[in-house]
């Protein structure tokens, strides 16, 4: 078991009071701006008392919470067991022990049982504006 400090859960508190969300209001296709998914776990993909799996039977069905950081909109995907993403992202695990993705770039979302985000613009590849921004710093320092 891991503890959370006060001090952590009162973040925990204040961060995720900053976001409205709105049940009826259904997820943006595309993201322009930064924006924070969290993972949540919720249940077994197969049943005792059924045959049929809901999803990869592999995995573990989870809900999904993404955070506009701009807008403070919080949007909620349940019961999905698989996400690609192809841009970059940063993965931590967030003080609530949830899994949790940051995106700095735009980004498009295809929502089916599996989840892919990937880069609105036509023809680049994923993580390119990264590169580019690492190759540019590289030649102002040599």
């Amino acid at each position: 078991m891991i503890t959370i400090s006060k001090k952590s859960e009162k973040m925990i508190t204040d961060t995720f009071n900053k976001y409205s969300y709105n049940e009826k209001e259904s997820c943006p296709k595309i993201f322009h701006n930064r924006i924070v998914i969290h993972i949540y776990p919720v249940g077994d993909t197969i049943e005792d008392d059924n045959n049929k799996a809901q999803g990869l039977e592999d995995s573990i069905l989870f809900d999904v919470h993404i955070y506009d950081t701009i807008a403070f909109k919080k949007y909620i995907i349940l019961n999905r067991d698989a996400i690609l993403l192809e841009v970059p992202v940063e993965t931590r695990i967030f003080k609530d022990l949830s899994t949790m993705y940051i995106i700095d770039e735009p980004c498009a979302f295809d929502i089916f049982q599996k989840i892919t985000i990937y880069s609105p613009t036509p023809n680049k590849v994923p993580g390119q504006l990264c590169l580019e921004n690492k190759y540019d710093l590289w030649k102002r320092i040599n």
